[in-house]
């Protein structure tokens, strides 16, 4: 009876994980971007590959992160980053005197909102896109890694 139990309990684990994993990947458009702090990349929007980054200025783990990011940044000029955030623009540009970000930085809702549309619980939450299409997510420690792989697929696009 109990090996029964225990079947029926990780079943039950391996179809929602598969149902969640369906609905957070699902087509998503790069969201329009209403008001940035800092531009240092003009030319962002015609860009193959666009990062944004949802962080918040009282997010520890935020703090500890941006320095890998900005050297992704940096590693990847044909990859396009926003950071954003939902907070106030004074807190945000006091956070930025403190806390260096070399990337785009941007204010407003549409971090919150994707979040939502990918059931994404935490952050630091790195989001990539191709073509404007979402196509990853998750933790900006693994962003490397799905940024050189779409680099690599992008390549041999370019190469057929």
């Amino acid at each position: 009876r109990m090996y029964w139990t225990i079947l029926i309990i990780i079943s039950i684990f391996f179809i929602i994980k598969k149902v969640v994993n369906k609905i957070s990947l699902r087509p998503l458009p790069m969201p329009k971007i209403d008001k940035y702090l800092q531009e240092p990349r003009p030319s962002n929007n015609q860009q193959a590959l666009q990062v944004i980054e949802v962080f918040a200025t009282w997010c520890g783990p935020c703090r500890k992160v941006i320095p890998h990011l900005n050297a992704l940044f940096v590693d990847n000029p044909d990859t396009a980053f926003i950071g954003i955030s939902s907070e106030r623009q004074n807190e945000v540009e006091q956070f930025l005197i403190e806390c260096p970000i070399a990337y785009n930085v941007a204010l407003g809702l549409q971090g919150e909102q994707l979040m939502k549309q990918t059931l994404s619980a935490g952050i630091p939450h790195s989001y990539l896109f191709l073509y404007k299409t979402l196509v990853w997510h998750g933790h900006p420690n693994n962003l490397g890694k799905q940024i050189a792989k779409y680099r690599q697929i992008l390549e041999q696009g370019k190469n057929q």
